[in-house]
């Protein structure tokens, strides 16, 4: 519980705000945070997108000039009804790929972890900023990095080089063990050795 004491004009003071501002005075701290966190952001939109704008295009059956993609009714039924209220697209999508052996179950929990997260930097950013016992919690990005891998990695084995070598010639041989970095990891990849700059980890 955040200590509090009254001042001036019936205003309160918050003690360990107070010390965190005497703590990052003339420092880089507040620059040092700002950067994780717009770092962790954009990975998260990364995992994000990998997961659900993927498995969403999978449905697609058609392209309008007016209304855009379409989709195939199927993904309301076999994607979005895999959560309870059906609106949870990220979750919904993960346990979609859980079902296709993509990802396993501790997949899905650390995913729900990196969300809240994700969203505790969105709403609460000024007390991460400016309270020193509150940091972004850098190690999740490994997390991400990792997930992004296996899903884009799924996408390519299993989707993308089998698409490949129906309309191609040059065949690319799907039973050999492939290492598939996709332009996401590349990026996350990029991230990640940021993050090591700015925490000396």
């Amino acid at each position: 519980m955040k200590s509090k004491v009254s001042g001036n004009m019936g205003r309160i003071i918050d003690l360990n705000l107070w010390q965190s501002l005497k703590d990052i005075q003339n420092s880089k701290t507040v620059n040092r945070k700002m950067l994780l966190a717009s770092l962790y952001l954009t990975s998260f939109e990364i995992l994000k997108s990998s997961i659900v704008d993927q498995v969403h295009d999978y449905y697609q059956i058609g392209f309008h000039k007016d209304r855009g993609k379409i989709y195939d009714p199927k993904y309301t039924m076999e994607v979005l009804s895999l959560t309870r209220d059906g609106k949870d697209k990220l979750i919904a999508s993960a346990r979609w790929l859980v079902g296709m052996e993509a990802l396993i179950e501790t997949d899905v929990e650390n995913i729900t972890d990196i969300r809240k997260h994700r969203n505790e930097i969105a709403h609460e950013l000024h007390e991460i900023l400016f309270y020193h016992d509150r940091n972004v919690k850098v190690e999740l990005i490994k997390t991400i990095r990792n997930l992004v891998y296996k899903v884009d990695g799924w996408w390519i084995k299993n989707v993308e080089i089998p698409i490949h070598n129906s309309i191609s010639n040059s065949q690319i041989p799907e039973n050999e063990s492939i290492e598939a970095f996709s332009g996401p990891v590349i990026i996350l990849d990029m991230i990640i050795d940021h993050v090591f700059k700015e925490t000396g980890g």
